[in-house]
């Protein structure tokens, strides 16, 4: 466990309070969303990102503690690298997709308008316009 006086550099004690066996990234974002349901998980990486900078810098290399903030940090940066190459060559990282999570997901669903589009054919257009009367002069 961490002592008080490193919780206290951090701005997200409640979450360092844990067991260091227990911060991976997922439960990070679990703890996140929870916090805060309606960030974004990029918002997420990028504040983890910043506790973490601060652990390596108090904790140092010597410490379990140390030595597990800092390989979150890589895994982080890992991940971002990922992203930032797929999103370079258009394609979508499937996993991030995967990690959406249900409710997340239909609250990005109900953000996203719906796209109503509406084939006509040429007959039905014909159809609908109205008759011209052959002895009307306009």
């Amino acid at each position: 466990m961490l002592s008080k006086e490193i919780l206290n550099e951090v701005r997200h004690s409640s979450y360092w309070e844990r067991p260091y066996t227990q911060w991976t990234i997922n439960t990070w974002d679990n703890f996140y969303f929870i916090n805060y349901p309606n960030k974004l998980k990029v918002s997420s990486h990028r504040d983890l990102g910043k506790e973490l900078k601060v652990l390596v810098e108090l904790l140092g290399p010597e410490t379990k503690e140390g030595k597990k903030a800092l390989a979150l940090k890589r895994q982080l940066k890992g991940r971002r690298a990922s992203r930032h190459r797929a999103s370079k060559s258009g394609k979508e990282d499937e996993k991030e997709n995967q990690d959406i999570t249900s409710t997340k997901r239909k609250a990005i669903e109900k953000v996203k308008p719906k796209k109503k589009h509406k084939t006509i054919e040429k007959d039905e257009r014909e159809e609908r316009l109205p008759k011209e009367d052959p002895g009307e002069v306009m």
